[in-house]
């Protein structure tokens, strides 16, 4: 955001003098901080759609000052004073900015209405931009006006700087940055040097460079648009002109419809890291899914021998914490479940290897290889949880009915061979061992033990039971109470 200020007012600069860049770009810090302080009156959080609205506004919020600062000068050329310049410029300009900034606006109204999932995510872009915008307004509408009116000045508004006085602030600039960098404030330290690059710039570079562009650039490009006008103009030529344009929306049209885009919300990109999620039978025992994943591992490892340049880390889980980016509100242990996770180097340190190459591999090499293990592999999650790109729902009240359909559209699509499907999976866990155990109510209420006494008693007799921590400076161990074999 910063930078983006910077180089909008060096445009500023450029076309409208020194001091006018200044009076329009102050418009920038102003309307930000009004707009946060409304957010935060609303309660609206800053997350990343927001600060992406603000840098997709940045240029937008110094229009309105632009006009008013130009209509500010154009009155004071005409003899007023400063106060009165700056009244008669916003009372003729004000109702043109107010309906060029709601016809903004509008357009950006109706996705406040955005529903479902991806309009949760999208709708503080059009309620940033809302408020962006209105702020600017109100900056260049009250507070530009008070500005120029006490601080502007008849004459050139671009004037030489003074190279004393200029390598002066320089100099007191960068020793300022260097106590800012020796007490780690290197944000103030950074901002100052560039701040004073900008001033030793400003003497060499810019201010002959604005000169020229001003007196030379400008009056040619002025000349060249006034020769154009007259020749739109001339006789036929409005018609002409009209005609085209209309032509060209409807061919413009025609062709982005005739292309057929593909429309993707979050591009696919290489993946930073890929998640191999290996699920054996339910109720299998950790040992054996710490045993499988030991062989599932090796399998990887040789899997990615070509690759080792690019490859950053591999790590393993087993049991606890094994689980797909989908699942992480699922906070059960699953004792049956193992997860490899492969880690790239930073992408511009990966030269000709390609990790998307990586994951065709691994699934090539890893799906259907293994009888009665399912087997999973995705790569990192871009934008919001959406799901998986197909569901196929069957709803009824009939358990086993449900699982006879869904086990015949399952077979059905895994028999058609369709390119593209992988990991096919329903979320109904069918094979889970059970012990049912029937309690006799008359013996349990002689020795006087409730339906949960037992049902601790039998776990904690299977599973054990925590009963305390035993703590070594700050790591704590959980002490587990088990029965006898």
């Amino acid at each position: 955001i910063i930078m983006g200020v910077i180089l909008v007012i060096l445009v500023l600069f450029f076309f409208l003098g020194t001091r006018n860049a200044l009076f329009v770009g102050f418009a920038i810090p102003t309307s930000m901080f009004l707009s946060f302080m409304v957010m935060g009156l609303i309660d609206t959080r800053i997350n990343m759609i927001v600060l992406f609205s603000m840098i997709l506004a940045l240029g937008m919020r110094v229009d309105n000052a632009i006009v008013v600062v130009e209509y500010i000068y154009r009155f004071l050329d005409r003899g007023y004073s400063k106060l009165e310049a700056a009244k008669r410029a916003v009372g003729e300009i004000a109702m043109p900015i107010i309906s060029s900034t709601a016809t903004t606006l509008a357009a950006f109204f109706p996705l406040l209405f955005w529903d479902s999932l991806m309009g949760e995510f999208m709708k503080y872009l059009p309620l940033t931009l809302i408020i962006v915008l209105t702020s600017s307004l109100f900056v260049a509408l009250v507070l530009i006006p008070v500005i120029s009116s006490t601080f502007i000045t008849r004459g050139d508004q671009s004037p030489k700087p003074n190279k004393k006085k200029s390598f002066i602030a320089v100099i007191i600039m960068l020793v300022i940055a260097a106590l800012a960098f020796m007490a780690e404030v290197n944000s103030l330290g950074s901002l100052l040097v560039i701040f004073a690059l900008i001033g030793i710039l400003n003497i060499f570079l810019l201010s002959p460079a604005a000169t020229w562009f001003q007196t030379v650039f400008l009056v040619r490009l002025e000349k060249w648009y006034l020769h154009f006008i007259k020749f739109a103009l001339r006789k036929r030529n409005p018609y002409l002109f009209l005609g085209g344009t209309v032509l060209l929306l409807i061919i413009t049209i025609n062709f982005y419809f005739l292309r057929d885009p593909e429309i993707i919300n979050f591009p696919s990109t290489d993946p930073q890291y890929i998640n191999i999620l290996a699920e054996l039978p339910i109720g299998s025992d950790i040992e054996a899914s710490n045993e499988f994943m030991y062989e599932l591992e090796d399998h990887v490892y040789n899997i990615l021998e070509p690759y080792d340049p690019i490859v950053k880390s591999v790590l393993t889980t087993v049991g606890s914490g094994a689980r797909a980016e989908n699942d992480m509100f699922d906070l059960s242990d699953k004792l049956d479940r193992g997860l490899i996770t492969i880690n790239f180097i930073d992408f511009q340190d990966r030269g000709d290897y390609n990790s998307h190459e990586v994951l065709e591999v691994l699934t090539d090499n890893l799906i259907g290889k293994y009888p009665g293990i399912r087997i999973s592999i995705a790569k990192q999650m871009d934008g919001p949880p959406t799901g998986n790109p197909i569901n196929l729902e069957i709803t009824g009240r009939e358990f086993d009915q449900l699982l006879y359909l869904t086990d015949t559209i399952t077979t059905y699509l895994e028999q058609g061979d369709i390119d593209g499907i992988e990991g096919l999976k329903i979320d109904l866990n069918v094979g889970k061992p059970e012990l049912v155990v029937t309690i006799n109510r008359d013996k349990a209420r002689r020795f006087g033990v409730s339906t949960a006494q037992i049902a601790s008693t039998i776990r904690t007799a299977l599973f054990g039971k925590e009963v305390s921590d035993f703590k070594v400076g700050e790591d704590e161990y959980p002490i587990q109470l088990r029965l006898d074999e």
